[in-house]
């Protein structure tokens, strides 16, 4: 997954936390960063775990953005009803896992 966070504390539990639970995880200090990184031929991620209020491109940008090229991608934002900040280790895990497991954004409804 990419995580987009631009807090240094926030996204040093949340890579710990993700890793620890056995998730690959990719970081992007910011939006901009996040963009060039998914620009990148062979970077691959299922989910975009985004903060919504950030410097420069806001979260929501983000993911309207890598939408564009990743119609599937499934997005979870942080910071908002999704998962409020400050969130504990076991509610970041479980939003994450429900993220994955939800059907991708335009898929056909069984």
């Amino acid at each position: 997954m990419l995580v987009v966070e631009d807090d240094p504390l926030v996204r040093k539990v949340t890579l710990r936390s993700l890793g620890a639970a056995g998730y690959r995880v990719i970081v992007a200090n910011n939006g901009r960063e996040a963009l060039e990184i998914a620009e990148h031929e062979g970077v691959a991620f299922d989910l975009l775990l985004t903060d919504v209020i950030m410097p420069g491109l806001n979260g929501r940008e983000v993911a309207e953005r890598l939408r564009r090229t990743r119609p599937g991608l499934r997005v979870l934002y942080s910071g908002i009803e999704v998962l409020r900040k400050p969130f504990s280790v076991a509610r970041l895990q479980e939003r994450v896992r429900a993220a994955l497991d939800a059907a991708p954004p335009g898929a056909a409804e069984a």
